[in-house]
């Protein structure tokens, strides 16, 4: 099984390089989103009423909700380095796919990603099965 465990190295190499390409802000793996024109402050004011939403709320809520936005907060950041470590090529592809305007281009982004979701985590799942389960997975 060397050859298995050279190739889960190999993805994991290529997932790590991805996810620093994208964390970098490699031009092409980020992706932004940039908004036409800016309201002004009377307009934010308007539609953001900061009293009135104080005053509908209820303290004990806001308290538990503040908790479990942390533990959640915490949970996405952990799940972002999983992601990375075990789907970072994919992730980057898709995200480049959604930047493209023509709708084919961005189809077929997003489309191979899909696959490539799919292939690495079958590969790497059978990896950590036989890891589990006793077998030898190195020479």
């Amino acid at each position: 099984m060397r050859i298995g465990f050279q190739l889960v190295i190999f993805l994991i190499i290529l997932n790590l390089v991805s996810g620093l390409m994208y964390t970098l802000g490699v031009p092409g793996t980020a992706y932004s989103n940039i908004l036409p024109g800016t309201g002004s402050v009377e307009e934010y004011a308007e539609r953001f009423n900061a009293t009135e939403f104080m005053e509908g709320t209820q303290p004990e809520v806001s308290s538990l909700l503040t908790y479990t936005g942390h533990i959640w907060s915490g949970l996405q950041l952990l799940w972002n380095g999983i992601r990375f470590v075990l789907l970072g090529f994919p992730t980057m592809l898709q995200q480049i796919g959604a930047q493209i305007p023509d709708p084919t281009a961005s189809a077929a982004f997003t489309n191979i990603s899909y696959v490539l979701y799919a292939v690495f985590s079958l590969v790497i799942f059978f990896w950590l099965f036989q890891l589990l389960t006793g077998r030898e997975v190195e020479d």
